[in-house]
C-alpha cells in the first residue's frame, strides 16, 4: 500500500473549507475572503453606487451587540473591489435589512432600512448621508420599487403584516397601507412573479411560503400559500424561460419553478453541509444562467456555490470560507471586471467579507485529482471502468497512488473511490458507469494540500496612528508542531510572512500580537500565520486604517482630536467611553441614591441627558479613573497631578493658564468667560459636575477634570476652570464626585 505525501482530510469537509479556497470546485471561482469591520452583529448588505463614481459600494446594517449599537455602515469602494473603512450612521432600532434606490428622484442612491421602525437615509450625492427620517412600522425585509406605476420608488415592508408606503415623489412617504401576509415571516423578496409588468411579493418563514400579487396600482391580493418553510427567499429566472423562479433556504436549498403565471411547482431540494441562511441568485461562472450563492452558518462558516446546469437544476455545492456566522450574501461586480463577486455579512466578529470572482481576473489552480479517473490518465471514461474491472478480476493493477493517510493513520482519500466512502470497491465502478451513462452526477475533482496549520485571525482592535492589536487562534497544527506564529501585515491586500510580521511564540491555541511601526492615515491588511515543518498556514485577511496623526480612538470607536502642548500630547475633547480598555462595561449609574454610595467605577451623563454627551463628554467618578482595566484609549492615560502641573507651568502658571485652555466665546461658556483665548488648543468646555450626593451643577460655568493622583483615602486631585477666572484651580475632591476626563498620550 502506497502512502501519498500530500495530505488533506477530504472526507472531513470542514477541514477542506478552512484550508482550501474551494473544496469541490472544478476551478475555484473565488479568491480568499477579505473581511472589513462594520459594527455589532451585521445582518444585511446591499451593493450599489453610493458616491456616484460608477463602482459598487456596500451598505450594511448592524443589529447591535457588545461590538456596538445598531447602526448603518457605509463602505466606499476604491474601484478595484477594495473598500475603505466603514463610516457609521446612528439612529437605527434593531435593523434587519437595507435597500438602495433613488427615492427622491435626484439621481443618487438613497437607503431604506427595515427593522423595529422604517428609516430613510437621503444621499448627499457623495456617498454621505443625512440623518434618518423615521416612519412608524416594522419589518425585517424592505424593498424599493415602483409599485403603483407612477415612476417613483415606493416601499414594501414585510413583517407581521405587509406594509406598503407610497412615495410622494420627493422621497417622503404616505402612511402605510397594510395587508395580511405570512405569520412571522423571516425573509421576503419583491419581483414580477406573474409576468404582468408590476412588482409582486414572495415571503417565507417557519410557518409557510406565500406569494402576494400586485393588482397593478400598488394594492395587493390575498396571499397564496405553499407548504414548506424558509429562512431566506430570492426570485430569479433559474431555468431560462424568462419568468421568475424561487430559491429558498431552510434545512436544504429548494427551488420552486414558476409555471409562467406566478404559481409554482413542487420544490426540488439540494443539500448543503450545514444550516443555510441567505440565498442570492446571479451568474457566477459567466455562462449566462443564474447560479446560487448560499451563506452556510454554524461551525461551517462558508458560502456554498451551486452552479446551474443551464436548465434550473444545480450541481453539488462547492464551499468558500468566510468569517464566523455568515448571515447575508449578495453578488455584484465589485472590482469592475465584468463578473459577479460576493459580499457576506458575518455576524459574530462584526465584519462584511468580500470574495473576488476569479473568472475574469485570475488563473485558478489546476485540478490535482479527477474523481473517477481510476487509471490516472486525467480523463474519466470507459477506460477507467475497464481498469477497475480488471483490478477486481485480479488481472490488472491497483489504481495508481492508491491512498492518502493522515498523521494518525486514518485513510482520508483512496484513489478510485468514486462514491465517497473512502474505499475502492465494485460499487465505485457502478457509480462511474452511471455517470458515463448520464444518469448520476460526480464531483469534478479534489484539491490536495499539504498539512499546514489551520487557524483564524482575531479582530483588529486598539488602532492608533502607529500601532494596533490583533492575534489568532490555531485549531490544528496539521500533524506537525507549530514552530512560529504571529500576524503579518502589509498595505497590499494579501500579506505574507515576507512582509512585516510579529513572532508570538509557538504551539497551538490563541495568541495576541502587537502591531507596531505603522504609518498614520494608512489602510493595512493583516492575517494570522502559523508555521510548521511543512510550511505556513494563514487565517482570514482583515483590514484596518490607522488614525490620523491628530486623532485617537477609544474602545467604543469614539474618535477624539488631539493637540500637542509643549512636550505633551493631550486629547482636545472630553472622554465619552463606556467600556474599559479590556472591553468590560463601565456601569452607567443615573440614580442619585446609588451614585452616592459607590466605591467602584461608574459614569453618568450630565443631568442624565444623553444629549449632553456629544459636546461635554461623560462624567466619571474617580474609581473609574483609577481602575486597573484602564479608562483611557490604548497608548494614553489619565494625567497625574504632576502632569497637570507640567501643562499649567508651560502655559504660564496657575493665574493665566485657564484662559489659554478655555474655549473662547460664549457658545458653551457663560459670560464673562474671563481671559478665554484657547491659544493652547486645549478647548476646555464647561461640562459641569456631579456632587458626591448625586446631584448635578455648574454646566456652563466651569470644568472640573480628574487627575489619577489620590489625595487621601477618600479624595483625589483635579483641575478646576471657571467662567469668571483666567486661572486654574488645583483642588482635592471626593472620589465619589463625577468629573470630566481628559487623557494624555503615554
Amino acid at each position: 500500500m502506497k502512502i501519498g505525501k500530500r495530505l488533506i482530510c477530504v472526507w472531513d469537509i470542514v477541514m477542506i473549507v478552512i484550508v482550501s479556497a474551494s473544496a469541490y470546485a472544478q476551478d475555484p471561482l473565488f479568491a480568499p475572503a477579505v473581511c472589513y469591520g462594520t459594527g455589532g452583529q451585521p445582518h444585511s448588505v446591499f451593493a450599489g453606487d453610493l458616491d456616484g463614481d460608477g463602482d459598487k459600494d456596500l451598505a450594511v446594517v448592524n443589529m447591535g451587540n457588545n461590538l456596538g449599537p445598531g447602526n448603518l455602515s457605509i463602505l466606499i469602494n476604491n474601484g478595484d473591489g477594495v473598500f475603505q473603512a466603514a463610516v457609521s450612521y446612528a439612529g437605527l432600532s434593531w435593523p434587519g435589512s437595507v435597500f438602495a434606490s433613488d427615492l427622491d428622484g435626484d439621481g443618487d442612491n438613497d437607503l431604506a432600512v427595515g427593522g423595529d421602525r422604517i428609516s430613510i437615509f437621503m444621499n448627499n450625492g457623495d456617498g454621505t448621508f443625512q440623518a434618518p427620517v423615521n416612519y412608524s412600522g416594522s419589518g425585517n425585509s424592505i424593498f424599493a420599487a415602483d409599485l403603483d406605476g407612477d415612476d417613483d420608488k415606493d416601499l414594501a415592508v414585510v413583517g407581521v403584516s405587509i406594509s406598503i408606503f407610497m412615495n410622494n415623489g420627493d422621497g417622503t412617504f404616505l402612511a402605510p397601507v397594510n395587508y395580511a401576509g405570512l405569520t412571522e415571516p423571516l425573509s421576503a423578496f419583491a419581483s414580477d412573479l406573474d409576468g404582468d409588468g408590476d412588482t409582486d411579493l414572495a415571503m417565507v418563514g417557519d410557518y409557510g411560503i406565500s406569494t402576494v400579487m400586485n393588482n397593478g396600482d400598488g394594492t395587493f391580493q390575498a396571499p397564496v400559500n405553499y407548504s414548506g418553510s424558509g429562512n431566506s427567499i430570492f426570485a430569479a429566472d433559474l431555468d431560462g424561460d424568462d419568468d421568475k423562479d424561487l430559491s429558498i433556504t431552510y434545512w436544504d436549498v429548494s427551488t420552486f419553478m414558476n409555471n409562467g403565471n406566478g404559481t409554482f411547482q413542487a420544490p426540488v431540494n439540494y443539500g448543503v453541509l450545514a444550516s443555510p441562511l441567505s440565498v442570492f441568485a446571479s451568474d457566477l461562472d459567466g455562462d449566462g444562467d443564474n447560479d446560487l450563492a448560499v451563506s452556510v452558518e454554524s461551525y461551517f462558516n462558508a458560502v456554498a456555490i451551486l452552479l446551474n446546469n443551464g436548465d434550473g437544476t444545480f450541481q453539488e455545492a462547492s464551499y468558500y470560507p468566510v468569517d464566523v456566522w455568515p448571515t447575508s450574501v449578495i453578488a455584484s461586480d465589485l472590482d469592475g471586471d465584468g463578473d459577479n463577486d460576493l459580499a457576506v455579512t458575518c455576524s459574530s466578529w462584526g465584519n462584511v467579507c468580500v470574495l473576488i470572482n476569479l473568472t475574469n481576473t485570475g488563473v485558478p489552480p489546476s485540478c490535482e485529482y479527477l474523481i473517477g479517473d481510476i487509471n490516472g490518465d486525467h480523463l474519466r471514461n470507459g477506460g477507467d471502468v475497464t481498469y477497475g474491472v480488471r483490478f477486481f478480476k485480479l488481472i490488472g493493477n491497483r489504481p495508481p497512488d492508491s491512498c492518502y493517510m493522515d498523521s494518525t493513520g486514518k485513510y482520508i482519500y483512496v484513489a478510485g473511490d468514486v462514491n465517497g466512502n473512502c474505499e475502492f470497491r465494485a460499487s465505485d465502478i457502478t457509480r462511474l458507469v452511471a455517470y458515463i451513462k448520464l444518469i448520476a452526477p460526480l464531483q469534478y475533482c479534489h484539491f490536495f494540500a499539504p498539512p499546514l496549520p489551520v487557524l483564524t485571525t482575531a479582530a483588529v482592535s486598539g488602532v492608533t496612528q502607529t500601532t494596533a492589536e490583533c492575534g489568532g487562534t490555531i485549531t490544528s497544527d496539521g500533524g506537525a508542531p507549530v514552530i512560529a506564529r504571529g500576524v503579518c501585515w502589509s498595505t497590499d491586500s494579501i500579506p505574507t510572512i515576507a512582509d512585516s510580521k510579529t513572532t508570538d511564540g509557538s504551539g497551538m491555541g490563541s495568541f495576541t500580537s502587537s502591531i507596531t511601526g505603522l504609518t498614520d492615515s494608512t489602510a493595512y491588511y493583516v492575517r494570522a500565520y502559523a508555521t510548521n515543518s511543512v510550511g505556513t498556514g494563514y487565517g482570514s485577511i482583515r483590514s484596518f486604517t490607522t488614525l490620523d496623526s491628530n486623532t485617537v480612538i477609544d474602545i467604543d470607536g469614539n474618535v477624539y482630536q488631539t493637540i500637542t502642548i509643549g512636550t505633551q500630547v493631550w486629547m482636545a475633547e472630553n472622554l465619552k467611553v463606556t467600556h474599559y480598555r479590556n472591553g468590560n462595561a463601565i456601569p452607567y449609574v443615573p440614580d442619585a441614591g446609588t451614585w452616592t454610595n459607590l466605591t467602584t467605577g461608574a459614569y453618568c451623563n450630565y443631568n442624565n441627558d444623553v444629549n449632553n454627551v456629544a459636546v461635554y463628554g461623560r462624567l466619571y467618578n474617580w474609581y473609574a479613573v483609577s481602575d486597573s482595566r484602564n479608562i483611557a484609549p490604548f497608548g494614553w492615560h489619565v494625567p497625574s497631578d504632576a502632569e497637570w502641573d507640567t501643562l499649567v507651568v508651560y502655559l504660564g502658571g496657575y493665574t493665566v493658564a485657564g484662559g489659554k485652555m478655555k474655549e473662547a466665546g460664549f457658545a458653551h461658556w457663560n459670560s464673562p468667560n474671563t481671559g478665554a483665548t484657547n491659544e493652547s488648543g486645549f478647548s476646555a468646555l464647561p461640562g459641569g459636575y456631579r456632587y458626591s450626593n448625586g446631584s448635578y451643577d455648574y454646566v456652563g460655568y466651569g470644568a472640573i477634570l480628574w487627575s489619577s493622583t489620590e489625595y487621601g483615602s477618600y479624595s483625589a486631585w483635579n483641575r478646576h476652570l471657571d467662567c469668571r477666572s483666567s486661572g486654574v484651580g488645583r483642588v482635592d475632591s471626593s472620589m465619589r464626585s463625577g468629573f470630566s476626563v481628559r487623557c494624555v498620550r503615554d
